[in-house]
């Protein structure tokens, strides 16, 4: 209750406790789980994010020659990553993501009440997870999620999945690097298709979620509209 009272601010105790009583909703345990974890040391973090293919792809030119130059991208500044596509999906049945390497595909539903900026860092971290497991050392993760990108260069990120993502880079023996890339490069990129594509089939079409750990930032906000809203 008091979590409550902090997140709606202005609302009274009288109106709140009446707003209260006529909140009819449950709130599943597994939704209640927060990651908590020490922030890391500014002076450890350092994740440079080139954006420069992302103004090349706003441009109003052919896809022939989107892909063309993508392709002349990966091999002058990427020859010897691995290439591993990420991408988030929103429909009225929930959230999905997908993340692709050549014909591996992990995808995964999350609750209607999460934010699909905490499904596309879930994404990433898939995809480091992934990485993980193969036996190469340099990857390259492609993702359009230009927030979620933005938010890893922060040392003090307050998303927990961000923090997560954050300690798994710092604590690898890998080599991870990022390309933001703009949505118009998925026509003629098959990994990038690929990952639209399925990320968007289990947003739709996926019964029930398949992980249900979200950010305390998605649950202060589904709780405080409900309340409001009752």
């Amino acid at each position: 209750c008091w979590v409550c009272l902090v997140v709606l601010g202005s609302i009274t105790m009288e109106k709140f406790f009446e707003k209260k009583r006529k909140l009819k909703i449950e709130v599943m345990i597994q939704f209640l789980t927060f990651f908590f974890f020490q922030k890391t040391s500014p002076w450890l973090w350092n994740l440079k994010l080139p954006t420069d293919l992302l103004t090349f792809c706003k441009q109003e030119i052919s896809h022939k020659i989107i892909t063309s130059r993508f392709h002349e991208i990966i091999q002058s500044n990427f020859p010897n990553h691995i290439q591993i596509y990420t991408d988030a999906s929103k429909s009225e049945n929930g959230f999905g993501f997908a993340v692709v390497h050549n014909q591996t595909t992990i995808k995964h539903k999350l609750p209607t009440i999460t934010n699909i900026f905490t499904v596309e860092n879930y994404a990433i971290l898939e995809a480091i997870k992934l990485a993980n497991s193969l036996q190469t050392n340099n990857f390259l993760i492609i993702s359009d999620s230009l927030s979620v990108l933005t938010t890893l260069k922060n040392p003090w990120p307050r998303n927990e999945i961000t923090q997560i993502i954050q300690f798994e880079l710092i604590d690898n023996q890998k080599t991870f690097k990022f390309m933001l890339v703009h949505m118009s490069f998925y026509v003629g990129i098959k990994g990038n298709e690929m990952a639209d594509e399925i990320a968007s089939l289990v947003s739709k079409d996926l019964l029930n979620s398949t992980i249900d750990k979200i950010s305390s930032y998605d649950i202060f906000t589904y709780v405080k509209n409900k309340i409001l809203l009752s």
